[in-house]
Protein backbone atom coordinates (compact mmCIF):
# COMPACT_ATOMS: atom_id res chain seq x y z
CA UNK A 1 0.00 0.00 0.00
CA UNK A 2 1.56 3.48 -0.95
CA UNK A 3 2.02 6.41 1.35
CA UNK A 4 -0.66 8.00 0.51
CA UNK A 5 -3.44 5.58 1.23
CA UNK A 6 -1.63 4.31 4.16
CA UNK A 7 -2.20 8.12 5.38
CA UNK A 8 -6.00 8.01 4.47
CA UNK A 9 -6.33 5.17 6.31
CA UNK A 10 -5.00 6.57 9.29
CA UNK A 11 -6.60 9.52 9.20
CA UNK A 12 -9.90 7.83 8.49
CA UNK A 13 -9.83 5.41 11.43
CA UNK A 14 -8.87 7.53 13.47
CA UNK A 15 -11.76 9.85 12.51
CA UNK A 16 -13.70 7.05 12.94
CA UNK A 17 -12.37 6.23 16.34
CA UNK A 18 -12.58 9.56 17.37
CA UNK A 19 -16.76 9.55 16.60
CA UNK A 20 -17.55 6.27 18.17
CA UNK A 21 -15.94 7.42 21.27
CA UNK A 22 -17.67 10.49 21.37
CA UNK A 23 -21.25 8.62 21.04
CA UNK A 24 -20.05 6.62 23.38
CA UNK A 25 -19.40 9.35 26.01
CA UNK A 26 -22.28 10.90 25.66
CA UNK A 27 -24.63 8.04 26.18
CA UNK A 28 -22.87 7.74 29.43
CA UNK A 29 -23.33 11.57 30.42
CA UNK A 30 -26.88 10.80 29.01
CA UNK A 31 -27.48 8.05 31.52
CA UNK A 32 -26.07 10.41 34.56
CA UNK A 33 -27.80 13.01 33.65
CA UNK A 34 -30.88 10.69 33.96
CA UNK A 35 -29.73 8.55 37.52
CA UNK A 36 -29.06 12.26 38.91
CA UNK A 37 -25.48 11.69 39.09
CA UNK A 38 -25.06 14.54 37.00
CA UNK A 39 -26.79 17.99 37.14
CA UNK A 40 -27.66 19.74 34.04
CA UNK A 41 -25.71 22.64 35.00
CA UNK A 42 -22.57 20.31 34.60
CA UNK A 43 -23.74 18.75 31.50
CA UNK A 44 -22.56 21.17 28.87
CA UNK A 45 -19.10 21.58 30.72
CA UNK A 46 -19.12 17.49 30.21
CA UNK A 47 -19.99 17.26 26.74
CA UNK A 48 -16.94 19.53 26.14
CA UNK A 49 -14.52 17.06 27.99
CA UNK A 50 -15.69 14.42 26.41
CA UNK A 51 -14.76 15.84 22.95
CA UNK A 52 -11.23 16.42 24.26
CA UNK A 53 -11.08 12.96 25.46
CA UNK A 54 -12.94 11.11 22.59
CA UNK A 55 -9.97 13.14 20.30
CA UNK A 56 -6.90 11.96 21.89
CA UNK A 57 -7.10 7.73 20.92
CA UNK A 58 -8.25 8.72 17.56
CA UNK A 59 -5.70 11.63 17.16
CA UNK A 60 -2.81 9.88 18.51
CA UNK A 61 -4.12 7.15 16.51
CA UNK A 62 -4.08 9.01 12.90
CA UNK A 63 -0.66 11.34 14.35
CA UNK A 64 1.06 7.65 14.79
CA UNK A 65 0.34 5.86 11.57
CA UNK A 66 0.41 8.53 9.15
CA UNK A 67 3.27 10.11 6.98
CA UNK A 68 2.17 13.50 7.75
CA UNK A 69 3.66 14.13 11.01
CA UNK A 70 1.82 14.23 13.55
CA UNK A 71 0.63 17.64 14.35
CA UNK A 72 -1.12 18.26 11.37
CA UNK A 73 -2.70 14.24 11.38
CA UNK A 74 -4.18 14.78 14.58
CA UNK A 75 -5.18 17.91 13.14
CA UNK A 76 -6.80 17.35 10.18
CA UNK A 77 -8.53 14.48 12.57
CA UNK A 78 -9.63 17.44 14.56
CA UNK A 79 -10.77 19.23 11.79
CA UNK A 80 -12.88 16.19 9.99
CA UNK A 81 -14.84 15.05 13.55
CA UNK A 82 -15.23 18.99 14.32
CA UNK A 83 -17.04 18.98 10.47
CA UNK A 84 -18.76 15.96 11.67
CA UNK A 85 -20.27 17.41 14.51
CA UNK A 86 -21.48 20.38 12.75
CA UNK A 87 -23.05 18.00 10.07
CA UNK A 88 -25.00 16.15 12.64
CA UNK A 89 -25.85 19.19 14.25
CA UNK A 90 -27.01 20.20 10.75
CA UNK A 91 -28.88 17.17 10.01
CA UNK A 92 -31.08 16.67 13.43
CA UNK A 93 -31.63 20.28 14.39
CA UNK A 94 -32.16 21.79 11.05
CA UNK A 95 -29.73 24.43 11.48
CA UNK A 96 -26.55 24.94 13.56
CA UNK A 97 -27.02 27.37 16.69
CA UNK A 98 -24.71 30.55 16.44
CA UNK A 99 -24.42 30.24 20.34
CA UNK A 100 -20.90 30.20 22.50
CA UNK A 101 -21.84 26.24 23.25
CA UNK A 102 -21.23 25.39 19.59
CA UNK A 103 -17.87 27.23 19.58
CA UNK A 104 -16.74 25.90 22.81
CA UNK A 105 -17.79 22.52 21.74
CA UNK A 106 -15.57 23.05 18.23
CA UNK A 107 -12.72 24.30 20.29
CA UNK A 108 -12.71 21.54 23.06
CA UNK A 109 -12.38 19.29 19.30
CA UNK A 110 -9.39 21.32 18.10
CA UNK A 111 -7.73 21.14 21.59
CA UNK A 112 -8.40 17.58 21.90
CA UNK A 113 -6.31 17.30 18.21
CA UNK A 114 -3.67 19.81 19.33
CA UNK A 115 -3.08 17.54 22.84
CA UNK A 116 -2.91 14.41 20.29
CA UNK A 117 -0.75 16.02 17.85
CA UNK A 118 2.07 17.13 20.54
CA UNK A 119 2.30 14.10 22.41
CA UNK A 120 2.41 11.63 19.25
CA UNK A 121 4.96 12.64 18.26
CA UNK A 122 7.25 10.69 20.05
CA UNK A 123 7.04 7.32 18.62
CA UNK A 124 9.28 7.58 15.71
CA UNK A 125 13.12 5.79 15.84
CA UNK A 126 16.35 7.34 15.97
CA UNK A 127 18.89 6.86 14.14
CA UNK A 128 22.03 4.96 14.41
CA UNK A 129 25.04 7.21 14.59
CA UNK A 130 28.27 6.07 12.74
CA UNK A 131 31.08 5.33 14.88
CA UNK A 132 33.72 8.16 14.64
CA UNK A 133 36.52 7.50 12.12
CA UNK A 134 40.07 7.29 14.08
CA UNK A 135 43.03 8.93 12.36
CA UNK A 136 46.46 7.90 13.26
CA UNK A 137 48.68 10.85 13.05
Amino acid sequence: MSKQKESAAAFLKGTGMTLLLYILLQMLLALLAVKGALPEKRLFPAQAVTAVLAMLPGGLYAARRSGLGALPAAMLTALSFAVLLSLAGLLVYDGVAQTGQTVVLLLAAAAGGLLAGLLGGGGKKKRKKRPAVRRRS
